[in-house]
């Protein structure tokens, strides 16, 4: 059995679950994100593993969403790299009228 899903962000792995009660599987695959291998080096964005969000990567099954975007279509989200942790700014856009 293979186990790869070809995601490069998961681990893959066989989970032994031969105590199944049917009794009719021994081996099944395990596939355990790892946002670590999602790191961007960017800090205003989160690095995420989740290849079902549909949001992701096809290749490596990363999301890297802002930490700054609150939503609001109406509104520059901006994010300060330089302070520690990094801040936000959601600006106003003048005469927007998509909220």
């Amino acid at each position: 059995m293979v186990c790869d899903d070809t995601i490069a962000c998961t681990e893959d792995e066989y989970a032994d679950v031969s105590a199944c009660p049917s009794g009719d599987l021994t081996q099944i695959c395990k596939h355990t994100p790892h946002n670590d291998a999602c790191d961007d080096g960017d800090p205003c964005t989160q690095d995420l593993c989740d290849p079902a969000a549909g949001d992701h990567d096809p290749v490596t099954g990363c999301a890297h969403p802002s930490f700054c975007d609150d939503g609001i279509p109406c509104t520059v989200d901006m994010c300060d790299a330089i302070t520690q942790p990094p801040t936000c700014a959601n600006l106003p856009i003048f005469n927007c009228t998509a909220n």
